[in-house]
């Protein structure tokens, strides 16, 4: 409407029809290319945070895993700290005796 104003101030022709339904087209493919573009950067993000995620979560198992090693190993110290204490008592009671039978 405003070229047709325009026409009849300025004799400036307006647009054909034919041109402004293809810049209208290519307007519409521009739209759905940079929406398309929008969403696979979505989905790429997506991605990304459940790769994340389960990469936390392998290092929240791994820290678990160590722990229960770690906690294995002390328990295993603490029972070769007691079976010694219990043999070196053992001896201390037979050589007690030794010196009791002596």
């Amino acid at each position: 409407m405003e070229e047709r104003l325009r026409f009849y101030d300025t004799g400036e022709a307006p647009k054909k029809n034919v041109d402004v339904m293809r810049a209208g087209i290519e307007e519409m493919k521009a739209e759905e290319a940079g929406v398309a573009k929008k969403e696979k950067k979505e989905k790429g993000e997506e991605k990304e945070e459940k790769k994340e995620k389960k990469e936390k979560k392998e290092e929240k198992k791994e820290k678990k895993e160590k722990k229960e090693k770690k906690a294995e190993k002390e328990e295993k110290g603490e029972k070769k700290e007691k079976r010694k204490r219990d043999d070196d008592e053992g001896e201390k009671k037979e050589k007690k005796k030794k010196k009791k039978d002596a």
